[in-house]
């Protein structure tokens, strides 16, 4: 088959008017084929195909003209060095009993095609030489009942056949056109006699008839009478079209861009849409990772085959054709690289030549939890921590306004809490930038005897919520309102929702490591102890406070912070064995 460049299409509805079958009597494999009752007499009676304007003129090759076959065989089957043409039909070498000529087109396979029109080129030897009883008919029938060619030695009856154009004469020399009313004279459009010769060419007429109705098999029968006077009717190009589905070799085209929208902390939704129905896939990879191919995304894979993190598709799109699929598992605050691949659903499926990328990274945690052990020097007992002020700790937490802090609940003190502690998460490239102005949030929760910290309740890890944090990592500060704050030496991964650290058992934890801690007994670290007033500097003015209430009855909130061991005592012991021991030591957390 063959689309016509010179037809109207409909491309958007996916059909396209294309040749179903051609007959141009040039004599090319391609062409459909036909049967007729081919006969000759001289140069003036015959019913053959021809290649010259009338017989009587002599062996020159001619040519016709016609729009848009400007020369001879073309792509779509028509050509222009020969015809069909009958003359003079009532000649008595004519084989057929009824004085015709019959050219029959069988069964052409049009399954599937609407529209159906069959077109031909006509024309006319002389003008004003047809009378009411010559005529050039076309029929067609669909499927059933489709009968071969007429035999020679019966006369023609048009049976299953259903008359789709009749050309006749109006009566004594006369033009042949076409009988408009079916009233058996011609007073429709006129068939163009070739006329005037230019050079040796002719024009003939392109005309094209409806077919009703669709089927999968149609013939077409050219029925012609011409009865002396030199009547000649000239035939070429017979065209059986028909709306077909277009030939698809295009991919579709994303409409909607690749996207990834609604992203969160653990995942977001990818979508797109195509202009057509089809498939949509994606994968996601990490990001920088080396670009699957388009075989790749389709299967689900990453570059050379591997698994991605995670992968989907929208299969069978109807319209609008859109993929929307959620994407979860992911790690918060993590960038990626998602790749997106369509095709359509043809038979033989047309890929997208390239893959598409779309970076995303996820949200970052809005609040981790602190999974941290810590000693504090002053209660540390050689196994444990000691729990002797443990009714004397207040319901709400002391550290309110400790680089920005505040909390107001009260709560219940839970057995085995030793004291308060204030946690800090701070976000930075490097431990040393790591100051107060890169804090993205704290809480205070309760250190316990054995060295871990828990949230209020005194079981569960705590929480500590984020605000205007990027990523992941976070470097870890812990307070301690009569010891040096120590901050971790490296930042730790909260991807999995959880900071877990050690200060306890290995000096390197620690940010300047044994500068910044004390050694305890049973190769542990902890927290130094002395630092009365907080200021980050153990000295004397710690001293000096620990001396005004040296000997005084215990109160948390009041002298409290003088109790350096944490016993509920204020005496020569919290001096002796850790203020004076300490001296000069200072806080190695950044600040400023």
């Amino acid at each position: 088959m063959f689309t016509l460049p010179n037809y109207d299409s409909n491309l958007d509805g996916r059909r396209v008017e294309t040749v179903i079958a051609y007959e141009s009597f040039e004599g090319t494999a391609q062409e459909l084929g036909y049967t007729s009752d081919d006969w000759r007499r001289g140069f003036s009676d015959y019913s053959s195909v021809m290649n010259e304007a009338n017989a009587g003129t002599g062996s020159t090759v001619t040519y016709h003209i016609s729009s848009g076959y400007p020369d001879n065989i073309h792509d779509d089957g028509t050509g222009n060095r020969h015809f069909y043409a009958v003359d003079d039909l009532d000649d008595s070498e004519n084989p057929r009993v009824d004085d015709l000529s019959i050219i029959t087109f069988n069964n052409v396979n049009v399954s599937g095609a609407t529209d159906l029109k069959v077109k031909f080129l006509l024309g006319v030897d002389r003008a004003n030489r047809f009378e009411a009883d010559d005529y050039l008919q076309i029929y067609y029938a669909l499927d059933s009942d489709i009968d071969n060619h007429p035999d020679v030695n019966t006369n023609f009856t048009q049976g299953s056949y259903t008359l789709l154009a009749s050309f006749r004469g109006s009566g004594s020399g006369t033009n042949a056109s076409l009988d408009a009313d079916n009233n058996g004279l011609g007073d429709g459009t006129t068939i163009l006699p070739f006329g005037t010769l230019s050079g040796n060419d002719i024009t003939l007429a392109d005309m094209s008839f409806d077919i009703a109705g669709t089927g999968t098999n149609v013939s077409i029968r050219v029925v012609m009478k011409s009865n002396g006077g030199d009547e000649t009717f000239i035939i070429d190009n017979m065209r059986l079209t028909g709306d077909v589905a277009a030939s698809d070799t295009d991919p579709p085209a994303f409409d909607v861009t690749p996207s990834a929208s609604s992203v969160s902390t653990t995942g977001f939704t990818a979508g797109a849409s195509i202009d057509e129905g089809g498939d949509i896939y994606y994968v996601v990879v990490a990001d920088g990772a080396t670009s699957p191919t388009p075989t790749n995304v389709i299967a689900g894979q990453a570059n050379g085959g591997g698994s991605p993190i995670a992968s989907g598709s929208g299969t069978n799109l109807t319209d609008p054709f859109t993929l929307s699929s959620a994407v979860t598992s992911l790690t918060a605050g993590t960038a990626y690289d998602v790749y997106f691949i369509a095709r359509d659903d043809e038979s033989t499926p047309n890929v997208q030549a390239t893959v598409t990328k779309v970076d995303v990274t996820t949200l970052a945690p809005s609040s981790l939890q602190i999974a941290a052990t810590v000693f504090l020097e002053g209660a540390y007992n050689g196994t444990n921590l000691n729990t002797a002020i443990n009714s004397s700790i207040p319901a709400q937490q002391p550290y309110n306004g400790v680089n920005s802090h505040s909390q107001t609940t009260s709560v219940s003190i839970p057995a085995s809490a030793v004291d308060w502690v204030l946690v800090e998460l701070r976000e930075a490239s490097t431990a040393a930038t790591a100051t107060n102005a890169t804090r993205k949030g704290s809480a205070a929760g309760f250190l316990m005897n054995d060295g871990t910290i828990k949230a209020t309740d005194g079981t569960s890890n705590l929480t500590i919520n984020l605000t205007g944090n990027t990523g992941t990592d976070y470097y870890v500060v812990i307070y301690h309102r009569n010891h040096l704050p120590i901050m971790s030496a490296a930042s730790i991964d909260g991807s999995g929702g959880t900071l877990t650290i050690d200060f306890t058992s290995n000096s390197a934890n620690t940010y300047q490591t044994t500068t910044a801690l004390a050694s305890l007994t049973n190769n542990k670290f902890g927290m130094p102890s002395g630092d009365l007033n907080q200021d980050g500097s153990i000295n004397s003015t710690d001293l000096s406070t620990w001396r005004t209430n040296n000997g005084a009855a215990y109160n948390y909130s009041g002298n409290g912070s003088a109790d350096f061991n944490l016993d509920g005592e204020i005496n020569a012991v919290d001096r002796n064995d850790f203020q004076q021991k300490n001296t000069s030591k200072t806080r190695q957390v950044p600040s400023n």
